[in-house]
């Protein structure tokens, strides 16, 4: 076989692969969009979970963990609000009594622990602080809605969380007292994705 007759055929056998190939179709743009996975946006939460910062209606001061902690028994106290995650509580339903009384659990968007009475002290005065969650009752709160803000009455005392003696200070713990309905016992709610945008 010649040279020429050689490349003759390579030029018939590739030609005829070429037209009988099946055509090469563009990628559609929805199946090239759909392999990019949309940037989310906000923080996807369980159902039932809703984050807040909480603010005192008397200082306008956040309900925030004292340094930023990441310790069990760290203070739980009110600071100026910086829109930091020590300041942003996870409001998440854990049970209903018999009275139809839902109670929540408040868990740190920075610590991942729990807000609580220290200690489950029943009395007046006794502090609040961060703590390992767990299913014991100073760690749950009925929220009750009062004026323009809710009072947080603790399970296990029935008494609200307030800033002692209506203070106006940062650095200031957090406490539980016999619920007064004062502006120290108040606490507004503000959904954090409305802070983030």
């Amino acid at each position: 076989m010649t040279r020429r007759t050689w490349l003759r055929r390579a030029q018939y056998v590739l030609a005829s692969v070429i037209l009988l190939a099946p055509p090469v179709t563009a990628l559609a743009p929805q199946a090239a969009e759909a392999a990019v996975p949309a940037p989310a946006v906000a923080r996807a939460l369980p159902a039932g979970w809703t984050e807040l910062q909480l603010t005192s209606e008397n200082s306008g001061k956040c309900m925030d963990v004292a340094h930023a902690s990441g310790s069990a028994g760290a203070a739980v106290q009110q600071y100026h609000c910086n829109s930091t995650e020590a300041q942003w509580w996870f409001q998440i339903p854990v049970a209903t009594d018999s009275a139809g009384n839902t109670y929540y659990r408040f868990l740190n968007a920075h610590s991942g622990l729990c807000l609580e009475v220290a200690g489950g002290s029943t009395q007046a005065g006794a502090p609040m602080q961060q703590y390992s969650c767990n299913d014991w009752y100073n760690q749950e709160f009925r929220v009750y809605g009062w004026g323009r803000g809710n009072l947080l009455v603790a399970r296990h005392s029935n008494m609200c969380v307030e800033v002692p003696d209506s203070s106006t200070d940062d650095w200031v713990q957090l406490r539980q007292a016999g619920c007064s309905l004062f502006s120290n016992q108040i606490w507004d709610f503000e959904v954090v994705i409305d802070l983030r945008n």
